[in-house]
C-alpha cells in the first residue's frame, strides 16, 4: 500500500534532497583517493567494458543492433570527452600549486 506524501504547501524539497545528498561523512571518505586521474582513468576502463559488452550483445541478439549501435556512439563519444579531461587533469597534476 503506497502512503500519500505531504501536501505540496507543506512539503521541505530542501530536507528532502539532503537526505538523498551526500553528506560530510561521505565527502571526507572519498577525500581518500585524491588521485583524480587514476579515477578518471577508472571510469574510462569502465566505459570500455560497457562498449564492448554492448557489442557483443548485438552480435548475439540482433535484433538489438540498433540500439546498441546508439549505445556504442554514446559511450565513444563520452570516451573521447574523457580522454581530453583526462589529459587536461594531467596537465593539471603537473603544474606547481
Amino acid at each position: 500500500m503506497l502512503i500519500s506524501g505531504p501536501s505540496v504547501d507543506k512539503y521541505d524539497a530542501v530536507s528532502d534532497f539532503a537526505a538523498i545528498a551526500s553528506d560530510q561523512a561521505d565527502i571526507d571518505a572519498h577525500a581518500r583517493f585524491p588521485d583524480h586521474v587514476a579515477n578518471l582513468i577508472r571510469i574510462r576502463d569502465i566505459l570500455l567494458a560497457r562498449r564492448r559488452l554492448f557489442a557483443q550483445d548485438a552480435a548475439a541478439y540482433p535484433v538489438v543492433t540498433m540500439g546498441r549501435a546508439g549505445d556504442i556512439i554514446t559511450v565513444s563519444r563520452m570516451l573521447t570527452e574523457l580522454d581530453g579531461i583526462i589529459e587536461q587533469e594531467k596537465r593539471l597534476a603537473s603544474e606547481p600549486a
